[in-house]
């Protein structure tokens, strides 16, 4: 494993199975937990975003000793966890009141949503808030935030537009779930989104998922971040959580996802789960997922992004040639004007080129060549191996 034992990861997931049930550790995993250990589980969890939860396992173990250096540093990032938290909520019930009035369909995502499984909302941190919106409701929402509520325009991407609250919270308004590149096997069902949905209780436009959308919508998730480099372990223990779920349907949910063709990758997420919360033993394909997942960092890095990228177009070349010829569904989430004039390709095409070339980009292409190179042919057959593994 890159930078980090299983040792590790496995009394991580511990701790936070302690934070977020009435569990406490066994007497062998209290043992490890040395001050050298604090000192490596304080540091790989706080880059997961999960070193709150992380301390408030520890505080219920009556762990660790004041005198540790690690004692004051977890006490912080809980604090800062709540803290975080307060404005963020006050956020995002401010903006659903104004989308309500508006009298548009919208749908919450994310971190706004899953927060609701766990014991304590503040335990789910998240950096911004999610919406939905149709296509042709989504100029409505994003005219009247800009010049009515005093949000202010950040930009946009492939799939959603950015704006700062007045509160200087980050909103992402989305109009598709996941990038239309991007796990293409599930995007037939993550089209049909609005299909299943109904309005919240007590509330006319502010939609809800039904159970298995919202569970479907999570692997997927899941996967895109995946293909993108990595999707570190917060969703995991998302994941945890939603499968010991009251009265949730496995059965339901499992036909929606074998439906949309994640099944397979959603069983090896689980599986993975079970290993880390539940201690069971490590496969072939869970200690590949396993040593991807934590080399990737919280959010994926450009080196997994590349391994995995060679894989989906044939190697090393075929990777360099993705890049360089850009296809019209990839380029127009770069280039706007491209949905309208889709016979301005080539010329995108061209000024992309001049971009790269003349606008201070040549570090990031020099590396990402030096990226390309670096995979071993080895490691290639041991990726494509676990990519149809996962089913991916």
């Amino acid at each position: 494993m890159i930078g980090l034992n299983e040792k590790t990861v496995y009394l991580i997931f511990q701790l936070i199975r302690c934070a977020l049930t009435d569990g406490r550790l066994s007497d062998a995993d209290r043992e490890s937990l040395t001050e050298e250990m604090l000192a490596d589980i304080l540091t790989v969890s706080h880059k997961q975003d999960l070193a709150h939860l992380v301390g408030v396992g520890l505080q219920k173990n009556g762990l660790p000793d004041k005198e540790s250096a690690t004692y004051e540093p977890f006490q912080l990032l809980q604090i800062k966890a709540v803290y975080r938290y307060e404005p963020l909520n006050f956020e995002y019930n401010r903006l659903c009141e104004v989308l309500e009035s508006l009298e548009v369909p919208f749908l919450p995502l994310k971190g706004s949503v899953i927060r609701q499984v766990y014991p304590e909302p503040w335990m789910r941190t998240s950096c911004d808030i999610d919406i939905l919106f149709s296509k042709d409701h989504l100029q409505k929402v994003l005219d009247h935030l800009l010049q009515k509520e005093g949000y202010t325009y950040q930009g946009r991407t492939s799939h959603d537009f950015s704006v700062i609250s007045p509160g200087g919270q980050h909103i992402e308004l989305h109009y598709q779930l996941i990038e239309e590149d991007w796990v293409a096997a599930a995007n037939n069902m993550i089209q049909q989104v609005w299909e299943y949905t109904a309005p919240k209780e007590g509330f006319s436009f502010w939609q809800e998922m039904t159970d298995e959308m919202f569970y479907f919508y999570h692997i997927a998730h899941m996967a895109k971040h995946y293909e993108h480099g990595g999707c570190g372990l917060r969703p995991f223990v998302d994941l945890w959580l939603l499968d010991r779920m009251p009265g949730a349907d496995k059965d339901r949910r499992d036909r929606f996802l074998e439906k949309g063709n994640l099944l397979r990758f959603a069983n090896v997420m689980r599986q993975l789960v079970r290993v880390w919360m539940d201690g069971e033993p490590l496969d072939w394909i869970t200690e590949q997922m396993q040593e991807f997942i934590v080399a990737g960092g919280a959010y994926g890095n450009r080196r997994n992004y590349i391994a995995i990228q060679q894989q989906k177009h044939g190697g090393r070349q075929g990777y360099l040639f993705s890049k360089i010829i850009l296809p019209y569904d990839v380029l127009k989430t770069h280039y706007c004007i491209l949905y309208k004039h889709p016979w301005l390709t080539p010329v995108m095409q061209v000024r992309r080129w001049c971009k790269l070339l003349f606008c201070g980009h040549m570090d990031r292409v020099m590396r990402d060549v030096r990226y390309n190179d670096s995979v071993s042919k080895s490691q290639a057959e041991e990726l494509k191996q676990l990519l149809q593994d996962i089913g991916l």
